[in-house]
């Protein structure tokens, strides 16, 4: 069975990707989906100007609506503090800091400062959110990612598909006839 995002084992999960993006690009943003070198991959890079300058995200996407395993560590075990922080922390290298990683930020954008966003549902742990934040990561919840493709694109924004199709039907589920 293929899909037309990509694996064909997690399209939730790539939908998910693409409904970023979409909202990425109504904000102004050029959007690398799915960007795979090696063994390393983003789910997001995105490149826009705002306020003259240039801004560039690094986006990782997780939206389970009933998880049963934790973000960090795909295990369902309870965890202590330490331990929440200690997954955490290698979850945060894996992602985001990895020298594998900031090789291929700096390769397509060198001398660019990268701000990292984390877009989520639910998680099996909200301790880990608060890590995440606690680093500097900025949080965005996957339903201000939905609310915001569910209304026209402003005049500095454009769409993509799939994300733009969704869109559309976000937007007629909204509408009153």
């Amino acid at each position: 069975v293929g899909s037309y995002l990509g694996n064909p084992l997690h399209p939730m999960a790539k939908l998910s990707e693409q409904l970023v993006v979409e909202y990425l690009n109504r904000k102004g943003y050029f959007c690398i989906h799915g960007l795979r070198q090696g063994v390393n991959d983003s789910d997001i890079l995105a490149i826009g100007k705002k306020n003259g300058s240039i801004e560039a995200l690094h986006v990782e996407v997780q939206t389970s609506f009933r998880p049963q395993a934790h973000l960090s560590n795909k295990s369902a075990k309870r965890r202590s503090d330490a331990e929440v922080t200690s997954d955490m922390a290698a979850w945060l290298n894996k992602k985001f800091l990895s020298a594998k990683i900031q090789r291929i930020r700096k390769q397509l954008w060198p001398d660019t400062t990268w701000k990292f966003v984390f877009v989520h549902a639910r998680l099996a742990d909200e301790r880990e959110l608060k890590f995440l934040g606690k680093k500097g990561i900025e949080l965005i919840g996957f339903r201000e990612v939905l609310q915001g493709i569910s209304v026209p694109a402003g005049k500095d924004g454009y769409t993509c598909a799939p994300g733009g199709d969704i869109s559309e039907i976000l937007r007629y589920c909204g509408e009153t006839d």
